[in-house]
């Protein structure tokens, strides 16, 4: 008798499949399947925006079906002409608004070149999650997604 088809595994991504969608990016990533199909190693296109000073310089949202505790992470590159670049993550406990899941960015760098990261994992209560590029100053951010994942854990 085959039980693994009778049940879930006790953790699993919750992402994988599902793709994202942007906003707020002078060019947003493309091939936006490749941030959850569950390999590390595949990137999005490069997602860029220039500012004239610090701000917010793209989102990218994720809607996981069902309302849960999840720990969420992800595998990025990120990097800048100038200014250093955090990431944050938020999630919509109630459903309506977008609230910060931790204080501090779960991802930090400052150069001009790519450098990968493994970000963070954050616990979130709620189904939709919030990626949140922020720059420093003035100056060009960049970003390339290798993985998000969210492992619902109740």
């Amino acid at each position: 008798m085959n039980i693994g088809r009778f049940f879930k595994p006790l953790l699993y991504n919750a992402a994988q499949g599902i793709i994202p969608t942007v906003s707020g990016w002078d060019t947003p990533p493309s091939d936006l399947y490749k941030a959850t199909d569950g390999d590390p190693d595949t990137t999005t296109g490069t997602g860029s925006t220039e500012r004239s000073s610090a701000g917010t310089f793209g989102y990218i949202d994720l809607n996981l079906n069902i309302k849960g505790i999840y720990l969420v992470g992800l595998k990025v590159g990120i990097w800048s002409t100038t200014n250093s670049i955090s990431v944050y993550l938020y999630s919509k406990s109630d459903g309506i608004n977008y609230e910060k899941a931790t204080e501090y960015p779960i991802v930090y760098h400052s150069s001009n070149n790519e450098h990968v990261h493994n970000g963070d994992g954050v616990i979130i209560n709620g189904q939709h999650v919030r990626i949140r590029f922020y720059i420093s100053g003035a100056a060009t951010g960049y970003v390339n997604i290798y993985e998000i994942w969210a492992y619902k854990l109740g």
